[in-house]
Order: structure tokens, then C-alpha cells, then sequence
């Protein structure tokens, strides 16, 4: 196949070193240093013309009315433009242009000219990047189309929903990445938590689909369930009111609508509270058994639960010391664990870091968490000293510098700040975490903590438990 190759920038040396010698290419440019240079390391290279690309003559002279292909790849768009003029002119069947300029498309789109736009695909591309980096955006169809890809969170309202109901008459859910494997989406295709769903539709769907999927739309806690859940039987007389307040903070700033309270069976003094509360809130009470705990895991199983709430639990013997009786709890549930301690309203929340996978989650749920009820948020990480450790890689965990290791994590904290768009404050302390996160949380009315073990031992305590129990504040647990 004979290719015409006009101007030789950056695009047309990439191009060259993909053509086999099946390709007899021609090339023009003004340079005649850079025609030799390429004649000789490229094998596809069979003639080369010195001058300018919009001229007949330099064209006639480079075989124009020969060619299978002509690519117009100057970075001057009047060239490529009376270029393809005249190759239209003598009949070549395929004929690409490179434009630096959109307002100059239409010119080339009225030649009947592939196009590819040196300047629009790349902006949309930032622009979506700048959105979202988690969603990529693929033009397609020169341009009258895009794929778009969206990676869901876990515990998203897409979880189990048939696929037929993401699409319109402009675009549609096309496939879905799970794990390792691609799936077609068909009608019956039901959707799973961290699935990647691809989209396949027309230019600048980017918004009616983050639209539909809420890409930034708080959802804590309907993004694990639809009711909350609050368990404090036990607690006396004068505090079980002072944490349904609590309770009831929640359910006022955030979008849930169902309220279910276990009560005592002989006596439930929030019943006169409860029936005083708004009646855009379904509220329901129950008797709880001798063991409320299983009480709170069982109906968590059951029912769309998306948070459930109780007071610290008293861990009594043996098991004070070989049980984190909150972090494993809080890995039964399906959903977050909120322990409660009456530091509502919830104006400054507090999230430990340390860079893992479960702590961003966390974060995540804190900025979503803080959006509906107008609080600020900090992110605070702890660095153990050094002296802890034979050297300064042990004390991060990770093989790292300790400096490497601070900025790679304080960087993570930044782009899911600006992912979501909104403000995070940062704390660096140095010693240990659980005293350093405790001592900072005097400031804050709630922690949400993110917790990767319900394990603990005699000599090896379960940090988040630890946290939990010392806490001057609330503390809400996110398990992953």
C-alpha cells in the first residue's frame, strides 16, 4: 500500500515506526536534513520530496494521484487544508488530516476528510480527568461517539440492579468489568458492588451519567442500606435520650427515612421521644433479647440496615483481653458501626490515615458524611518514630522511607479531596497512633475509622478497638 505523508512531526515518526515495509511511504517536508535522516532509518521509506505540502507541484512530484492514503500531519492546518484539496482532486479514496485548530473541523468536514483534532480530544480528556481521575472517557466513531468507563464504589445504590436501567436514547450501558471478566450487558445483567460498568453513547454524556450514578452525590448511609439502626437497651434512663438525639442528628442531615429503635421489654423511655419526632421519618421499635449484640448482627443480615448504632460495649474478663469486642462487631455487619457518645451535632470529623486501601474508604465516607451535615473534615497521619524500628523503612510498614512514605500518603489525601471536591485539612503527629489520634480528637465531635482486623491478642492490641474505646468522641467504623 502506497502512503503520502505530509510534514514530519511527532505524529508521523510515531506513525513510521509502526508501518512494516509492506508500506511504500512518501514523505514531504521542508526540511531536507530530516527527509535524509528518515530515508535511511525507516524501511518503509521509499521516496522523499523537499518543499512545501500545500503546493501542486511539490505534490505532483511526490506522486499525489498514486497514493492509497494521503496524511496530512503539518502542524499548519491552511497546508494540510489545501492539501487534501488536492488530493480529493486527484481521487485518492483515503485521505486523514491532522487540525490544530477546532474552529477549522467544519472546513475539513465539508472535504469529506478523517480528522483527527490535535486540540478538542484532549481537552475533553483533561477535562473529565479533572472531574474524576477514576472515570476515562474514549472518543470514538471520529469523534461522534464516546466509551466512557466508571468504576462504581463499593457498597453503591447500583448494587444488584438490572442493567436496563442505565441508558437512554443517547447512551447505554454497553459491558461490565467484574474482577477478570468482561460481561455483555444484557437486560437480566444485575450489577455488583466495584464493578467497572462501560458506557457507550454520544459526545458529552459525561453528565448525564454521573448524573444517574451520582458520581458525586453523598450517599452515606443509603449506600449500604436504607434504615439506621440504634441498639442501646443498657445504657441508663438519662443517656439512652442524649444518644437517640444522636441517632436522630443522623437521620435529620442525611437522606434516610427509617428509623428502628431496640428498646427493653419491660420499658422503652424513648417511645414518648420518638412519637414527638418528625413524621417524614418511619420509626419503629422492637423488644431486643438477653444479648442485643447478636440481636443488632442478625437483623443487620436480614434488613437493609445502613448503619447501626450502639454505646461502647462493656468487654468484661477474659475477653477484655483477647476480644476488640467494637472492631469485631464492626467486621460482622454488613454495614458502618457507629458507637456513640453523645458529641453530636457533628461540626469537625476526624479521620486517621496511613494510605491503605481501608483508610481511604474511610476518608470517603467522612467527605460524603460531611457534605450533608456541613462539617470540615482532617485527616491526620501518624508517623511511629524511628527509633521503634531497626531502621526508618520498618517504621512506615510499607519498606519505604518514612519521607517517601508521608508524601505518597498526604498525596492520596489530596486527590480524594479534590475527587470529591472538597476541602480535607491535614495533621501530621509522630509517636504513638492511638494516644496521638485520641489526644487530637478532643477538637472533633466525631472519628470515622477505618478497621482491616477484628483480630487482637494479649500483646497484640487491635489499634482501632483501642481508638474506639479512649475516644472523648463518637467513632464511626468502616470495615473493608
Amino acid at each position: 500500500m502506497k502512503v503520502l505523508i505530509l510534514g514530519l512531526g511527532r505524529v508521523a515518526t510515531e506513525l513510521l515506526k509502526r508501518l512494516a515495509e509492506s508500506w511504500r511511504a512518501t514523505l514531504v517536508d521542508k526540511g531536507e536534513d530530516r527527509l535524509t535522516e528518515y530515508s535511511a532509518r525507516f524501511a518503509s521509506v521509499v521516496r522523499v520530496v523537499a518543499g512545501d505540502a500545500s503546493s501542486p507541484v511539490v505534490l505532483e512530484e511526490a506522486g499525489l494521484a498514486e497514493q492509497d492514503y494521503v496524511l496530512a500531519l503539518t502542524d499548519d492546518d491552511r497546508v494540510n487544508l489545501a492539501a487534501c484539496n488536492f488530493a480529493r482532486d486527484a481521487g485518492v479514496k483515503h485521505i486523514l488530516s491532522l487540525v490544530n485548530d477546532p474552529d477549522q473541523l467544519d472546513a475539513f468536514s465539508e472535504l469529506g476528510v478523517r480528522t483527527l483534532s490535535v486540540a478538542t480530544g484532549p481537552a475533553r480528556s483533561i477535562y473529565h480527568y479533572l472531574q474524576d481521575p477514576r472515570i476515562d472517557v474514549t472518543p470514538i466513531g471520529r469523534g461522534r461517539g464516546e466509551i466512557m468507563e466508571v468504576e462504581v464504589s463499593d457498597n453503591h445504590w447500583t448494587d444488584g440492579k438490572p442493567a436496563h436501567l442505565f441508558g437512554d436514547a443517547e447512551w447505554r450501558l454497553a459491558a461490565v468489568f467484574r474482577g477478570q471478566d468482561m460481561l455483555f450487558a444484557g437486560p437480566d445483567t444485575k450489577l455488583k458492588s466495584g464493578d467497572r460498568l462501560v458506557f457507550l453513547g454520544r459526545p458529552d454524556m459525561f453528565q448525564p451519567v454521573c448524573s444517574l450514578l451520582e458520581c458525586s452525590q453523598p450517599s452515606f448511609p443509603l449506600g449500604h442500606g436504607q434504615k439506621l439502626l440504634a441498639a442501646f437497651p443498657h445504657a441508663g434512663e438519662t443517656e439512652q435520650p442524649a444518644m437517640l438525639d444522636e441517632v436522630l442528628h443522623l437521620a435529620q442531615n442525611t437522606r434516610v427515612k427509617e428509623l428502628l429503635v431496640l428498646c427493653n421489654k419491660d420499658r422503652c423511655p424513648l417511645k414518648e421521644k420518638l412519637s414527638t419526632w418528625s413524621q417524614s421519618l418511619d420509626l419503629e421499635t422492637r423488644v431486643v433479647s438477653d444479648n442485643p449484640l447478636n440481636d443488632v448482627r442478625e437483623i443487620c443480615d436480614l434488613e437493609s440496615i445502613g448503619l447501626a448504632v450502639i454505646p461502647l460495649p462493656q468487654a468484661k474478663g477474659i475477653s477484655a483481653l483477647t476480644k476488640a469486642t467494637v472492631a469485631s462487631l464492626a467486621h460482622d455487619l454488613p454495614c458502618p458501626l457507629l458507637v456513640t457518645k453523645q458529641s453530636h451535632p457533628y461540626s469537625r470529623i476526624l479521620v486517621p490515615f496511613h494510605g491503605a486501601r481501608i483508610a481511604e474508604q474511610a476518608l470517603e465516607t467522612a467527605i460524603d458524611l460531611a457534605q450533608q451535615i456541613g462539617a470540615e473534615v482532617t485527616a491526620v497521619v501518624v508517623q511511629e518514630p524511628e527509633f521503634l524500628h531497626d531502621n526508618a523503612a520498618d517504621a512506615t510498614g510499607t519498606g519505604d522511607t518514612i519521607e517517601n512514605w508521608l508524601d505518597a500518603t498526604l498525596a492520596k489525601i489530596r486527590e480524594l479531596a479534590h475527587i470529591h471536591k472538597f476541602t480535607v485539612n491535614e495533621a501530621i503527629r509522630q509517636g504513638n497512633p492511638v494516644r496521638e489520634v485520641v489526644d487530637l480528637a478532643r477538637d472533633y465531635n466525631l472519628i470515622v475509622l477505618g478497621s482491616s482486623s477484628k483480630d487482637k491478642g494479649v500483646f497484640s492490641p487491635n489499634l482501632g478497638d483501642m481508638i474506639a474505646r479512649k475516644s472523648p468522641c463518637s467513632v464511626l467504623m468502616v470495615t473493608g
